[in-house]
């Protein structure tokens, strides 16, 4: 996803896109997204991450070709569904597994998970910064990367752990069906808090690079690095930030959240100025201010799972809602 975002400016020049448009290909993105995760949600709770996984990480390495071969909107519209629908089946059956790795462990982990995450952004990010500079064209950057994680994917699938069911023969939610049927508020509750974060948080997936591309006339290669500050400022707050909730867990989800913004106004007059120019450097730091204070509103909707009562179905609500808002 990474290398797609860090590649926008240069898809939607070559397709002829403009802002509007592009909003709602992001739009076709999103749902399509939205309509993977409700489809390998039950396929998960049937067969077990064990098996989605895999097949979600396919999914989602072969669609990232698509984008690099489209050049007209309609065909990209359908690239973007395609990708869409790989990355909503993935984030689910991969969040799903990562759950059951972390109550093997014994401790909060899910964070850690999510800071990986940050930091393949922060590689694309690097990525597609050298091979834009260096002129390399879309499919092969984008042909590329698919192999090296269709291999990542297979080389993982064989480690794994194996299916772990929602619900323990004699449970409590198998005498009681209507428990097992009733979403919980919290459940409501954290995905209210994931909504929120990623309406803003989808400001710096999909607007990042275009933003410093088209608005302030940086480079298509200069641009990315918008992209790739947010994401390495997200991972150290990822990867930490359960530590001082341990000791605040009697607080209200997000209370610390601070939702802040890019200082990165500009006058009409110098849109066309080099990168180079202090105006044009400020977006940059201004997209980490935004990744560090948003990972941290963030934290509670990514233990969305440590209510008792919630399972796969529930969890995937949650991611669900947190994904859609991205569009």
């Amino acid at each position: 996803m990474g290398t797609w975002v860090v590649h926008i400016p240069v898809i939607t020049h070559r397709t002829g896109v403009g802002p509007g448009t592009l909003g709602w290909l992001l739009l076709v993105l999103g749902t399509a997204a939205f309509l993977g995760m409700q489809a390998v949600g039950p396929l998960t709770d049937r067969f077990g991450a064990r098996s989605t996984v895999p097949i979600g990480g396919a999914l989602c390495s072969t669609a990232l070709i698509l984008p690099g071969l489209v050049h007209s909107v309609w065909t990209l519209a359908a690239a973007v569904a395609a990708l869409g629908l790989g990355n909503g089946c993935l984030d689910v059956a991969m969040n799903t597994h990562a759950v059951h790795v972390e109550r093997a462990y014994g401790r909060p982990i899910m964070a850690a998970f999510h800071a990986i995450w940050s930091l393949g952004g922060v590689l694309a990010s690097l990525v597609g910064a050298v091979t834009i500079a260096w002129g390399w064209p879309i499919a092969t950057t984008f042909s590329g990367i698919a192999a090296v994680t269709l291999v990542a994917n297979a080389v993982a699938a064989r480690s794994l752990l194996p299916a772990e069911p929602d619900v323990l023969p004699g449970g409590p939610a198998t005498t009681t069906s209507a428990q097992s049927t009733r979403t919980p508020r919290r459940i409501w509750a954290l995905a209210a808090v994931a909504l929120a974060v990623m309406l803003c948080e989808g400001v710096a997936y999909d607007w990042s690079t275009t933003h410093v591309r088209t608005v302030l006339g940086a480079s298509a290669a200069t641009a990315s690095l918008a992209y790739g500050a947010y994401a390495t400022a997200a991972t150290p707050q990822r990867r930490w930030s359960r530590r001082p909730e341990r000791r605040r867990s009697q607080r209200r989800p997000g209370r610390r959240a601070r939702l802040s913004g890019t200082a990165s106004g500009t006058r009409d007059d110098r849109r066309t100025q080099p990168f180079r120019r202090p105006e044009h450097q400020l977006p940059v730091p201004g997209y980490a201010v935004r990744g560090r204070g948003l990972r941290r509103g963030g934290r509670d909707a990514d233990h969305a799972d440590d209510t008792p009562s919630s399972g796969r179905s529930l969890f995937r609500r949650t991611v669900g809602a947190e994904n859609a808002a991205t569009s």
